[in-house]
């Protein structure tokens, strides 16, 4: 790495830092992102939702979060610059556990 490259990803942390402070939660949606902005893992995302008191609609009423509805609120169509940013760090943590299996 040279020092431009290092100023670069200094800016890219610096962006992210705040974009994820000035963030706000208006939505289930959005507090998936959030968290998992801050805990990069859905199981703990979808435990800290599940103590707020969120839920999902489920076939018989509302029902818990799971890590797989994390996943998919994470995977789907993006909601805002945050979004597009946790989406893309999900998909190569993604990457990475399947390659370490």
């Amino acid at each position: 790495m040279n020092l431009q490259q290092a100023k670069e990803q200094v800016k890219k942390l610096n962006d992210f830092i705040e974009l994820v402070s000035n963030y706000k939660v208006i939505s289930l949606e959005t507090a998936v992102i959030y968290e998992y902005a801050l805990d990069n893992n859905v199981s703990k995302v979808a435990v800290k939702l599940n103590e707020q008191g969120y839920t999902m609609e489920g076939a018989r009423g509302p029902r818990k979060i799971s890590s797989n509805d994390v996943s998919e609120i994470l995977q789907g169509d993006e909601l805002d610059d945050l979004h597009v940013i946790i989406k893309n760090m999900f998909k190569k943590n993604k990457r990475k556990i399947k390659n370490f299996t």
